[in-house]
């Protein structure tokens, strides 16, 4: 009877959560990338205010000598740095919209993967509850002791075993992998953000 694996598995729940994973810090690197840039070449726009005292001399009779303050601003303004400000500004629209896609992709992926995730851990559970093999090798195992059973018949339900075991698998293999991909897409592939979003 010990010749069997154990084939009970408690498959934790997937809890919904922020995208953290690589592909959400990368695209959200780029698009504050962009903003940093676009802030730059903004900067770059404001022309040079040159502040200090004037000293201006008016001839004639009603002229004179007169000392004051005076501001020097470039004209015209709004056309410094002009191209480099808005090449800026349309590649930060670009990343924004790059980041809605993507984030709209990643949600529908996450959703895949938690209904993928459940159908696997179902198929699991009810190929165990379902099943009678684990019931025929026990009986199989007292006939061969007591030598009543035939080496074909032997052979036969082995098969059905051994099928049995690889579809089990399959399906566990499937849930295991669909896990960790889901715990990749939200950013908790380290053990311990794993414990600690787990339900068990």
């Amino acid at each position: 009877d010990n010749q069997l694996p154990a084939v009970d598995h408690h498959w934790p729940q997937l809890k919904s959560g922020s995208l953290n994973g690589p592909i959400s810090k990368e695209i959200n690197a780029r698009l504050t990338q962009a903003k940093k840039l676009y802030n730059l070449e903004k900067s770059k726009s404001w022309p040079n205010l040159a502040v200090g005292p004037r000293v201006q001399t008016i001839p004639g009779p009603q002229g004179g000598t007169f000392v004051g303050a005076a501001v020097s601003l470039p004209i015209p303004i709004l056309s410094l740095n002009g191209g480099g400000r808005e090449k800026a500004l349309a590649l930060q629209k670009k990343r924004e919209i790059e980041k809605r896609l993507i984030d709209r992709k990643l949600k529908i992926e996450s959703n895949r993967l938690v209904t993928t995730y459940k159908r696997s851990i179902d198929s699991h559970s009810n190929a165990i509850k379902s099943s009678t093999i684990l019931k025929k090798h026990k009986k199989l195992h007292r006939m061969i002791g007591r030598g009543v059973i035939s080496p074909v018949m032997v052979i036969e339900l082995h098969r059905e075993i051994i099928e049995f075991y690889e579809s089990l698998h399959e399906h566990e293999l499937d849930a295991v992998k669909t896990r960790w991909q889901y715990y990749s897409l939200h950013g908790n592939l380290d053990q311990e953000r794993i414990q600690n979003t787990e339900v068990h």
